[in-house]
């Protein structure tokens, strides 16, 4: 794969994989502290941004409750 987790991403026209520490909203940050504006979020779960705080709320509040049951719950 040259380095990267997915073979799609060698054609991107970067000397280097982009390696992500973090991300918020539309913008990434690599491990360089370069911060990057993602214009993917449509191929993703993040279409609504990411860590967008009323999501990030729900996921805190579910975890609390199981994240993988492989069984219907309430929700």
């Amino acid at each position: 794969f040259g380095g990267v987790p997915m073979h799609w991403m060698n054609d991107w026209p970067t000397p280097f994989p982009i390696l992500v520490d973090s991300a918020k909203g539309a913008t990434i940050t690599d491990i360089d502290g370069n911060r990057l504006d993602d214009f993917c979020l449509g191929d993703t779960g993040s279409m609504f941004g990411h860590s967008p705080p009323p999501i990030a709320r729900a996921i805190r509040r579910q975890a609390g409750r199981g994240l993988t049951y492989m069984l219907p719950s309430e929700d």
